[in-house]
């Protein structure tokens, strides 16, 4: 994930309300143990993510992982979920 993809989510997440709970980013670990890698849907590792303080919120059932605006930093970061919470999605698509 680059800085400049990084920013643009950060500013939707800053002005939309409906966003507040965060949004899907394809970022997801196996329900088969609690301490695999987290993998983007793409298949490639993720690496170097800024987990927000509270991480992890539930290893035994959050198997996907989403990207939220925290309030106090005002810096995005990642957190654990729930795969069915309901949250708006964000994809990024290679060049047209």
């Amino acid at each position: 994930m680059n800085q400049t993809l990084l920013d643009e989510v950060k500013s939707f997440l800053g002005n939309n309300t409906d966003w507040q709970d965060g949004v899907w980013v394809g970022l997801e670990r196996s329900i088969f143990g609690t301490d695999l890698d987290w993998m983007w849907v793409s298949d490639s590792k993720a690496e170097n993510l800024n987990w927000n303080s509270s991480f992890p919120v539930d290893r035994f059932n959050n198997h996907c992982g989403k990207m939220i605006l925290d309030k106090e930093s005002k810096q995005i970061q990642f957190l654990d979920a729930n795969c069915h919470d309901e949250l708006p999605f964000v994809c990024q698509a290679g060049p047209v």
